[in-house]
């Protein structure tokens, strides 16, 4: 019993479409000899009803009819009757005497046509040949009417069938034979291909598939091999990763595990999935008891300052936290995106030493400037009473002298300023007296302030003023008036002797937009990411050897930027800065 696979169909298959192939190859072939036969016998009595046809109409010219002839072609073998009709119907003259006289209705008579037709006679099917003879009575021609009997084409069909049936099966067990071995052919190398990817699916890669064929089946079995061979390759490449990545997550874990650094580390679900030892170790936490727990859920303990400031603020960079008493912590978040796959890396930075520190050298300024500045306004008083003669006469060269002294005490007093102002900053205690005033009238205020500086540099001044009174902005006037006249200054300071200054004050949407354009010396492309930065002043300001402290413009940004402005710059070297920033209304 043949197994129901591959095997079975196509060798039925082929069995099949060699049964189709045969019966209608069969029934092509009986036809057409079928038609063959019909065809020769049509012809054959075409030529005797001719022949008679001739020798009748010759003998009715000279009154001797061809008996003899006439008898011999009735008996000829399949010819049942031989008649001559007249247009009437009447039977003139027939080999059988019986017919002789009779008269008969047929839709050929008087035909002048050659006629043969399929018709039935005496309950057999017989092929009529009707021809016309050239006798003519009332204008009407006479007919030769021959009958021939088709059962030797029956007979001859049938013998064609039985031929052909005998040679069909004979054919149809030569193609099964044939079908059996081809099958077994195509289906033996696809039966090993079956089996070797069956182990090869199981695992066993180094398994090869052994066909010999030389055909696109063995082609497909070499194509298995190397797929094997593919996937073996693959699977140790895998391997190698895999003990690569091991490696490398082990050397991560490693790393993690001995930051000094705090790492917190959310999906993208908000579940803390990684906690390192610091991080246990600033909140006195165990892994274990948050690991794999939401945001929200965090709330209850001691991370509850952090996951404030975590949901207050989405976008959180770089932020100062206050844990508790005697913890600071510096907190930065990381958007982590791979692939699909995203999530928020929050590292903690213990600055609590850094910040007491800071806390001690603020407080160490702020009490040294608190304790120069009443010596030097004590020196700046008594310089004063000297240069005005108050206490007695002083001659040209020791009044160049004392007016020298008094500008240095007067830059050290600003530099105390300076220093007491940056210390407020620290303290975030700057801001004390915010009202509404006209940014125009301040600007005025600091333009007058400066002229003879402006003066003396010979400066051209340009304050452009929108066309219609701005509106009112809530500031602390006294820093705000501070901020404008450091950025004035600089621009007077760096510009060049004959230089220009120009002051633009505009509306800009819900802003007050304020900008003020020198001509100076610029400021290094390098330099210019630190320029709002204590202390620092740009090397080719160090070298021109101009006054400055480094503090200004620091202390310009924090004094914008806690009315809620901002503040940013243009500048190339050697073509002069532009300074903007912005107030809310």
């Amino acid at each position: 019993m043949l197994k129901k696979g591959i095997f079975s169909k196509v060798f039925g298959l082929m069995i099949i479409i060699s049964l189709i192939a045969g019966g209608i190859i069969l029934v092509i072939a009986t036809i057409r000899q079928t038609s063959s036969m019909k065809e020769s016998l049509v012809e054959e009595n075409k030529v005797l009803a001719e022949v008679a046809a001739k020798a009748i109409e010759t003998g009715y010219l000279d009154f001797s009819w061809p008996l003899e002839m006439l008898k011999k072609i009735s008996d000829s073998e399949g010819i049942l009757f031989l008649w001559i009709v007249k247009p009437d119907g009447e039977i003139f003259l027939a080999d059988n005497p019986e017919m002789q006289s009779k008269v008969i209705d047929d839709p050929f008579l008087g035909s002048q046509k050659l006629v043969a037709s399929d018709i039935t006679y005496h309950s057999q099917r017989i092929k009529l040949i009707v021809h016309p003879l050239e006798i003519e009575v009332g204008k009407k021609p006479w007919n030769l009417y021959l009958g021939a009997s088709l059962e030797p084409v029956e007979i001859a069909q049938r013998e064609t069938i039985f031929t052909g049936i005998g040679i069909f099966i004979l054919v149809v067990i030569f193609t099964a034979l044939i079908s059996f071995y081809f099958s077994k052919g195509v289906t033996q190398p696809l039966e090993q291909l079956r089996e070797g990817a069956i182990i090869i699916g199981k695992g066993n890669l180094r398994h090869r598939i052994k066909i010999k064929t030389g055909d696109e089946i063995e082609e497909l079995g070499k194509s298995f091999n190397q797929m094997a061979k593919n996937l073996m390759n693959t699977l140790e490449d895998v391997e190698e990763a895999k003990a690569k990545t091991e490696k490398e997550r082990d050397t991560t874990l490693a790393i993690i595990n001995n930051l000094v650094d705090g790492l917190l580390l959310f999906d993208k679900e908000n579940k803390l999935s990684l906690v390192n030892p610091e991080a246990e170790r600033l909140f006195n936490l165990k892994k274990e008891e948050i690991t794999g727990k939401l945001i929200k859920e965090l709330s209850n303990s001691s991370l509850k300052p952090l996951i404030e400031l975590l949901e207050e603020s989405k976008e959180v960079s770089r932020k100062e936290l206050k844990i508790r008493e005697g913890l600071i912590l510096e907190v930065s978040t990381i958007p982590m995106v791979k692939e699909e796959e995203s999530g928020t890396l929050v590292i903690l930075h213990d600055i609590t030493k850094e910040k007491r520190v800071e806390r001690l050298k603020t407080e160490f300024v702020s009490l040294a400037a608190h304790q120069l500045r009443t010596p030097l306004s004590a020196i700046k008083w008594t310089l004063r009473i000297l240069s005005d003669e108050e206490l007695g006469k002083v001659n040209k060269e020791q009044k160049k002298y004392l007016n020298r002294t008094y500008q240095s005490n007067e830059r050290m007093i600003g530099l105390i300023d300076d220093l007491l102002n940056v210390t407020k900053i620290e303290e975030g205690k700057y801001v004390y007296q915010p009202k509404l005033v006209h940014l125009e009238d301040l600007i005025q205020a600091v333009i007058d302030s400066l002229k003879p500086e402006i003066k003396r540099k010979n400066i051209e001044l340009d304050f452009q003023k929108p066309k219609e009174k701005l509106p009112e902005v809530k500031v602390d006037m006294e820093k705000i008036k501070l901020a404008i006249k450091n950025l004035f200054n600089n621009a007077i300071i760096y510009s060049q002797k004959g230089g220009k200054v120009t002051i633009s004050l505009k509306q800009k949407e819900n802003n007050v937009k304020f900008s003020v354009q020198d001509s100076g010396i610029g400021i290094p492309e390098k330099q210019q990411k630190r320029i709002f930065t204590k202390f620092f002043r740009g090397a080719n300001a160090i070298k021109k050897e101009t006054e400055g402290s480094g503090l200004g413009l620091f202390i310009v940004k924090n004094i914008i930027e806690a009315h809620q402005g901002k503040i940013w710059f243009e500048s190339e070297r050697g073509k002069g800065s532009t300074f903007y920033f912005t107030l809310p209304y």
